[in-house]
């Protein structure tokens, strides 16, 4: 029963210094100078912010936010600008909402945005759309190529529905 108690205050021993922070360590240089420079990059233009919880029974401040950034809809991306004034009103709705920076692999679309898609890793992904006229054309000459060349079992060219009158 001895050991028993022993081990019990030697873990609430190390889980009070675990909170009050009293366990003492030196600090590595190399790991300093490490989160030293990746704090240097430049930070990104453009925020992608999903809505991923609803906003029924929260206060009236938190649902006037999110209409105003037009995150009314769960899991459509909106795209809004990294500036300290949107930053201050994005975390007091951030239990609500997820926020990636936007990552421009194909850089910015020219002209229509009906082309783009936002990946949930916050990727800007062009998918251009196929232009239906074009499409159609290719398949009306396809067909009529085909109309001109059919033959009959015997080999002999046939002769369309028009051609006999």
């Amino acid at each position: 029963m001895a050991s028993l108690f022993s081990q019990h205050s030697l873990h609430r021993w190390w889980t009070v210094c675990r909170f009050y922070s009293l366990r003492r360590f030196k600090p590595n240089p190399e790991l300093i100078a490490k989160h030293t420079d990746e704090n240097k990059k430049e930070p990104h233009m453009l925020h992608v912010v999903w809505k991923i919880r609803s906003v029924v029974r929260r206060p009236h401040w938190e649902k006037k936010i999110m209409k105003q950034f037009g995150l009314e809809k769960r899991f459509q991306p909106v795209i809004l600008k990294n500036i300290p004034e949107i930053n201050n009103d994005l975390t007091k709705v951030r239990h609500l909402i997820r926020v990636k920076p936007l990552i421009l692999n194909q850089g910015l679309p020219n002209g229509d945005h009906e082309e783009t898609l936002v990946t949930w890793s916050g990727e800007l992904i062009r998918k251009p759309k196929l232009d239906v006229e074009i499409h159609n054309n290719t398949e009306r000459e396809s067909n009529v190529q085909s109309e001109e060349t059919k033959k009959s079992p015997d080999g002999k060219n046939m002769k369309s529905k028009e051609d006999s009158h």
